[in-house]
């Protein structure tokens, strides 16, 4: 019986840390924000020049 009750204990404390897990993944990924292709000074200049000047890139 010993045995039954550190392997149901396990098993608790191992989805207890999945769901929190799962929280924290969850609440991270609904607070990340992200930022235009235009980046934080408004312009394309950057990725511009790195696709040669090619504008359907």
């Amino acid at each position: 019986p010993a045995q039954l009750t550190t392997v149901g204990k396990r098993a608790c404390l191992w989805l207890q840390d999945l769901v929190m897990d799962m929280r924290n993944l969850q609440r991270a990924r609904d607070d990340l924000r992200f930022r235009g292709v235009k980046g934080t000074t408004g312009t394309q200049a950057s990725f511009l020049q790195l696709c040669d000047g090619d504008h359907e890139k």
